[in-house]
């Protein structure tokens, strides 16, 4: 009597080889596509909160008759004493520059918030993602 060998033949190890490269192949597309998206997503939250802070900020000033937008963006300006962090530079950036540019225009590009006192508008620091 011979005995039966286990095991895989290599055609068997080859095809499971392809398929998971195959799964791989799109998976992590997929992945990055996703994780950019999350960034964009977290990009557009920040912005409408500090909005948010800003047109409060400017309400307050209506009924004090003042009329004037706030003269900067700070951290007192927010629930947990904290600017929202734009998720684009390495390790985010919350630090808040006024600028005197109408529209405003990306500074240095290297994140971050632009914040006209005048206008009251802010934008994020990045050529890529000015408009929002």
């Amino acid at each position: 009597m011979k005995k039966k060998q286990k095991g895989f033949t290599l055609i068997e190890l080859i095809a499971v080889v392809v398929i998971l490269g195959i799964l791989v192949g799109v998976g992590v597309p997929m992945y990055v596509n996703l994780s950019q998206k999350t960034r964009e997503n977290s990009l557009k939250s920040a912005l409408a909160t500090i909005r948010a802070a800003i047109s409060l900020e400017h309400s307050k000033n209506l009924l004090e008759d003042t009329r004037a937008w706030p003269a900067t963006v700070t951290a007192s300006m927010f629930e947990q004493n904290i600017v929202p962090f734009d998720p684009f530079p390495t390790g985010g950036s919350n630090a808040v520059d006024v600028v005197t540019q109408n529209p405003v225009v990306v500074k240095d590009d290297d994140g971050g918030w632009l914040y006209n006192s005048s206008t009251g508008e802010v934008r994020c620091d990045n050529s890529t993602y000015i408009v929002w």
